[in-house]
């Protein structure tokens, strides 16, 4: 009779593995936390972002920042790496708890990054506000395709610009500062998908080089761009899918909306103004 009991458990654990309705997790995280905490309830919570950054996460699971206090208490000043991948009936989410100001994420150093996705698939990212740096949101494709389901929605992304980019000038094109930077590389000339299921909404980008950049990704082997930051050797590929609703770009010197690489999607209710391109 032990060993049956013993077989069946077993056998539930797996079958919870294989349909992906395994136990998800909610974590959180407050200025403070305690990065020795376990990070699983509001008694307990991490404090640095560099913590939540080292975890890899699973289909269901919740990230959730502290709203509310002063400024200090609201703001990471460090980036926010996202690994693992949900599933677009079970996405990962970052959001916030709690009352007041929505949380703050503002590393201001060169050539950082707010929030990075890097291959990942699956993910819910809301209720955030972003400054001060090179992109807000990263979503890095190098050398994948056919990932699913990425959803923006109610952040607030300010003052992406050359204050905090490398770049001398910032003059290469795929090397420019964005409120939302979409990059990818691939040698495939099938002209692949890489990010299919898109949706960004209710997003105001203000103070921003680029509002929303489609580009290239140059960095990882030698030769990919020329000195004018332009593609050599990659081949296209795209975003197909993508409904971008109720978002405002305001204050850019550069593009508002950059589209390239995208098909198969809807604008509706946005509005670009005092841009050098709309």
């Amino acid at each position: 009779m032990t060993f049956l009991r013993r077989s069946t458990r077993l056998s539930l654990l797996a079958l919870a593995a294989a349909t992906g309705t395994a136990h998800a997790t909610d974590y959180y995280v407050s200025k403070d936390g305690n990065d020795m905490n376990n990070g699983t309830s509001r008694n307990t919570p991490w404090r640095t972002l560099a913590k939540v950054s080292s975890m890899v996460y699973q289909p269901g699971d919740t990230i959730n920042l502290k709203r509310g206090g002063g400024l200090l208490q609201r703001t990471w000043f460090e980036p926010l790496v996202l690994r693992g991948s949900g599933t677009p009936t079970s996405p990962i989410v970052v959001t916030a708890y709690g009352t007041g100001v929505r949380p703050r994420i503002a590393p201001g150093t060169i050539d950082s990054t707010c929030v990075k996705i890097d291959g990942g698939e699956g993910w819910k990212v809301t209720d955030l506000e972003l400054s001060n740096a090179r992109w807000g949101v990263e979503l890095k494709y190098d050398s994948v395709t056919e990932r699913r389901y990425i959803w923006l929605q109610d952040l607030q992304i300010n003052n992406m610009t050359n204050a905090f980019n490398s770049i001398p000038g910032a003059e290469k094109f795929n090397f420019l500062s964005a409120g939302i930077a979409i990059r990818h590389w691939t040698d495939d000339p099938g002209s692949p998908v890489f990010l299919r299921d898109l949706t960004i909404k209710n997003v105001s980008i203000l103070n921003s080089n680029f509002g929303l950049w489609t580009g290239s990704i140059c960095e990882g082997a030698p030769g990919r761009c020329n000195d004018d930051g332009f593609s050599v050797t990659g081949r296209w590929a795209y975003v197909d899918g993508f409904n971008l609703e109720n978002i405002t770009v305001t204050n850019g010197p550069q593009y508002g909306l950059s589209l390239a690489f995208m098909k198969n999607g809807s604008l509706t209710n946005t509005v670009v103004s005092n841009v050098g391109y709309q």
